[in-house]
């Protein structure tokens, strides 16, 4: 007897759903129309910089990875960052000869380490205008926070992943 059936629904907050639903599509779209293919040589571009001679490199690799996501987190849906960067880790991993396993956990960590902005995650967007908070509310305690989980998570998912 808390609450009834027609509060919740009341309570449900429809944009957010909607930015959701409506950017799905995208990322859809942009395999259809091979446009990862285009990102995933231009971040592959990087082996003219970094060469693919050891671990190390794909070490590098997988930082700069993991920090694409998190940044496109910070404005987009952590679903639809998960969704575009999906079809590239494949694609990368292939042409860097190994597992395409750490990669895909970057996305996953990488897209819910979304605390820098508002826009990054839906409970951040439910909280941003009923809590009175500023956008530098989110950056001084998400950046630190993002900086920490991936200095982290570089460090652990080749131990479970390995290349």
């Amino acid at each position: 007897r808390t609450i009834t059936v027609q509060d919740a629904f009341e309570s449900i907050n429809l944009s957010v759903i909607f930015l959701i639903a409506a950017l799905i599509p995208l990322g859809i779209s942009i395999d259809h129309t091979q446009f990862d293919e285009l990102i995933a040589n231009a971040f592959l571009m990087l082996t003219e910089v970094v060469p693919i001679a050891s671990d190390s490199s794909l070490y590098i690799y997988l930082a700069i990875f993991y920090f694409i996501t998190f940044m496109l987190t910070a404005f987009l849906s952590n679903a639809v960052v998960a969704i575009i960067l999906t079809p590239l880790t494949f694609i990368i991993a292939k042409d860097l000869g190994c597992d395409p396993r750490p990669f895909l956990m970057a996305i996953c960590f990488g897209a819910s380490a979304c605390f820098m902005t508002p826009m990054g995650y839906q409970t951040n967007l439910m909280v941003f205008a009923p809590g009175q908070y500023k956008m530098k509310d989110f950056i001084y305690i998400g950046l630190p926070l993002n900086l920490i989980f991936w200095g982290l998570a570089i460090w652990l998912i080749p131990i479970y992943w390995p290349f």
